[in-house]
């Protein structure tokens, strides 16, 4: 089975844009504009948009209440509110599906959904089973589990721009935002699940599902030597392997086509080895040695245990911020900071609430220096 990016529909695709625009909207006006002005510039700049109706609801979304009557998503209750509420929502998960269909986390195909801080049973022990004859006693054998709990996890990106780049160049300025926070956004969640020197840290992260994994050390560059070490890559992994899936990067992968069969149904782009599918991602880590080698992590996704409370974006054009890509935290009297305000900026803020923990520690294996076909 071959696993393809998510082929999105222009609507999502429109839907996603419009939810980045109507945040820079709401910066350009300020915290001095209401929503009537945030609507107006964005009517100003974009008012061809066919998700022109669910960006008027959207718009009103913070400030649009009843005291007494119950909102509907359809509005046709005596309250007459809450649609704002459910465009926004469409708005924004529009956004999500867009960054989703490029990360390794969300194109694995048997991972396990759980909600944040709800125990979830993990099994360590199953059944068995015997022949029995005519008269016997079935065997009897305990199922074990143990609980596992997902602690709420954040990604956070920053970009930031001037306020006469959103006010006055022409409309794409919005796709360069959204084409930044997009590769933000990506970058760093495959980084963080694949890199095997990031270790969980209680109330902040999860581990990379590559920590503490079994390693293998590539045998070499020549085809006999691949078919050795993804051999011994796949002896590494226990479990039937239904939901395993190979991550590598591009390099590694069209090196392997290179070289033919069996690796001939590997592409640039992905495809399979061995009838398990090939997930290209360049956040895929390289290794220690000089030159760097590549890596190839072997994971078994039915295995794994994520929970994920969706992505948000927001814009801002008062408040401090340091302009480092490695920012000081906590804050120091020393720390360089900026003022959004005085410096005519705004920044636009995306965080994804997602989590990790696979339930057996064999379910993963990671193959090192690999430099195939050179």
């Amino acid at each position: 089975m071959q696993i393809l990016a998510p082929v999105l529909s222009t609507d999502v695709r429109n839907r996603a844009k419009d939810y980045l625009r109507l945040a820079i909207a709401k910066a350009a006006v300020g915290q001095n504009g209401g929503s009537d002005e945030a609507l107006a510039f964005f009517k100003s700049r974009w008012g061809r948009s066919v998700n022109l109706p669910a960006v008027e609801k959207a718009a009103f979304a913070p400030n649009r209440r009843s005291a007494v009557s119950p909102g509907t998503f359809n509005d046709t209750g005596g309250g007459a509110w809450g649609s704002e509420l459910a465009a926004q929502r469409q708005l924004a998960d529009a956004f999500g599906e867009v960054l989703r269909a490029r990360t390794v986390i969300d194109r694995l195909p048997a991972a396990r959904p759980v909600p944040f801080n709800i125990a979830a049973p993990t099994q360590t022990a199953g059944a068995t089973a015997r022949w029995t004859s005519e008269g016997s006693a079935f065997q009897l054998s305990p199922i074990t589990y143990v609980s596992t709990t997902l602690a709420p996890a954040k990604i956070g990106g920053v970009a930031v721009a001037s306020t006469d780049l959103v006010r006055l160049s022409d409309p794409s300025a919005d796709t360069l935002i959204r084409r930044d926070l997009e590769a933000v956004a990506v970058e760093f969640s495959d980084v963080s699940f694949l890199n095997p020197s990031l270790a969980p840290v209680d109330g902040q992260q999860p581990g990379a599902v590559t920590y503490g994994a079994t390693t293998i050390e590539s045998s070499g560059s020549t085809a006999a030597a691949a078919r050795l070490d993804f051999r011994r890559l796949f002896d590494a992994v226990a479990g039937d392997l239904t939901g395993a899936v190979v991550i590598m990067r591009k390099r590694t992968a069209v090196g392997l086509a290179s070289m033919g069969p069996p690796f001939d149904t590997v592409t640039a782009v992905g495809g399979t080895l061995w009838g398990l599918p090939v997930l290209v991602s360049e956040a895929a880590p390289v290794d220690g040695n000089s030159p760097a080698e590549d890596t190839v992590t072997l994971l078994d996704s039915a295995e794994l245990l994520i929970a994920d409370d969706g992505i948000e974006v927001a814009a801002f054009t008062e408040g401090d911020v340091q302009l480092n890509d490695s920012p000081d935290s906590p804050w120091t009297g020393s720390t360089p900071i900026a003022s959004l305000w005085m410096s005519n900026l705004i920044a636009f803020r995306m965080t994804r609430f997602v989590a990790w923990k696979l339930r057996r520690a064999d379910a993963v294996a990671l193959l090192v220096g690999a430099r195939y076909a050179e």
